[in-house]
């Protein structure tokens, strides 16, 4: 059969419709797994072994679409060729597999030589950079050694702490929560977490708490060579909690010989409380406010308003407050009572007066002015407020962005903000979440002005 007989026989039996639907469901899918993938944490090859089971389906397609047809009445074989001279058997078994990998070949290709296979945008981006800075450090989370294994929100909010301390140095370049806690629970190489991140070094540890008393264990890791930097053990009642923190969090920008800029040390006071219940009750509430469901988020709300029945002054709980019932307010404020954007505006604005230098206080204003109130310029004012205090940025609850372009402003962050908004609209759809599917389009909507390129930005996360 020559190749014109073979490319009319492929039209009438309808195959290159099916390689091109097969193609842009394959395209479809995996546009949506992959956020998935990312936000559930799970294995690097997880995306890789789709993109090749999503290929290897392509001479699937083409053999199938070539034996068989779909009409009105069902599936069935489709009628040989009247013309002599159609190719059978082996020979036609090779053309239509051959065919299939050909069609294959340029999304394998993109995807692994191209594109750089499974790791994310921000990990290919950080593969490209430089060596790492000697003052850099990723503060993976703390192992539970509790006898009940029950205090795993505490392990992780001491590390969460200690790592929000650090990014109050400047000059120390520290790698945010959500990058850092990707590794929770993986048995990653410090070397592979170290490119990844691209650090010089990871501080890791472990927290027994057993009634009042606790022990830390903390230690500063180089990537390089897996070399102890610094060590050290704290066996301490659990009211001595914030100057433990401040001191591994001290000895850490000691250890990686960070010059100290006047008032500018690793501090924890904001988060100090005489009672350690009040304390315990904010990390739940982080725990919970982290997982991003309605329940959770009411769990979380719970959880602070019984600290501040504990503290009504304790500034970080006010800040969750504001946190979760913004969240509340954005995805279900429908089904709820009271107006929650005024209620998450207060808690904030309380959070701020307690503690004017809080880098939260100011994130959780930020949200609120950008996303209920549309108040642009006082969400930026914020933001760069809650930057100044945190030059890190290593706080989790809100994406470093620039709002609306005023006059002469880029407005690249705010198109990360809108990709960003993008993605978790349609995994939230995908997720069968559909009232916050349908306010984040509804959010993109409303935000103009995203034409230029974002390609190269990068987010701190």
């Amino acid at each position: 059969m020559d190749p014109v007989s073979l490319f009319g026989e492929l039209k009438r039996r309808r195959v290159i419709r099916a390689l091109v639907g097969y193609g842009i469901m394959s395209f479809a899918v995996l546009q949506v797994s992959e956020p998935i993938i990312h936000a559930l944490h799970l294995p690097e090859w997880t995306l890789s072994f789709m993109v090749v089971a999503l290929g290897a389906g392509f001479p699937i397609v083409v053999v199938l679409a070539w034996a068989f047809d779909v009409s009105s009445s069902g599936v069935e074989r489709t009628a040989p060729a009247a013309t002599a001279g159609e190719l059978k058997g082996a020979r036609l078994a090779l053309v239509l597999v051959g065919l299939g990998l050909v069609a294959a070949a340029p999304g394998i290709i993109y995807f692994f030589a191209i594109r750089g296979g499974g790791h994310s945008a921000a990990e290919r981006t950080a593969s490209t950079d430089a060596v790492p800075r000697s003052t850099s450090v990723a503060v993976l989370p703390f192992a539970d050694m509790s006898p009940g294994k029950d205090q795993e929100y505490f392990a992780d909010g001491i590390a969460e702490e200690i790592l929000n301390a650090l990014a109050q140095v400047e000059g120390l370049h520290v790698s945010g929560r959500t990058s850092s806690f990707s590794f929770k629970g993986k048995p990653t190489d410090l070397a592979e977490i170290g490119r990844r991140l691209n650090v010089a070094t990871v501080l890791e540890g472990s927290v027994r708490k057993a009634g009042s008393q606790m022990r830390i264990t903390a230690q500063l890791v180089n990537t390089s060579d897996g070399f102890h930097v610094w060590s050290r053990t704290f066996d301490r009642d659990l009211t001595d909690i914030f100057p433990v923190q401040e001191e591994i969090a001290r000895d850490v920008v000691a250890a990686l010989k960070v010059r100290l800029l006047p008032g500018r040390a690793p501090s924890t006071k904001w988060m100090r409380t005489s009672n350690p219940e009040v304390h315990s009750q904010y990390l739940l509430g982080l725990e919970f406010d982290r997982r991003g469901s309605t329940d959770d988020w009411r769990r979380a709300l719970a959880a602070y308003e019984k600290a501040l029945a504990l503290d009504p002054e304790y500034a970080p709980a006010w800040a969750g407050v504001s946190f979760a019932t913004f969240s509340l307010e954005v995805f279900y404020s429908a089904e709820l009572q009271g107006d929650l954007g005024q209620r998450a505006l207060a808690a904030a604005d309380r959070a701020i007066a307690l503690a004017p230098e809080f880098a939260e206080g100011y994130r959780a204003r930020a949200l609120v002015r950008r996303q209920i109130l549309f108040d642009w310029a006082g969400a930026q004012a914020d933001l760069e407020r809650a930057l100044a205090l945190s030059p890190g940025d290593a706080g989790g609850h809100s994406e470093p962005c620039v709002f609306p372009r005023r006059a002469g402003q880029n407005s690249g962050s705010h198109c990360r903000l809108a990709r960003s908004h993008g993605t978790r609209s349609s995994l939230r759809y995908f997720l069968g979440r559909t009232r916050e599917a349908l306010y984040l389009q509804q959010r993109l909507r409303s935000w103009r002005g995203c034409s230029e390129p974002c390609a190269g930005d990068r987010s701190r996360t």
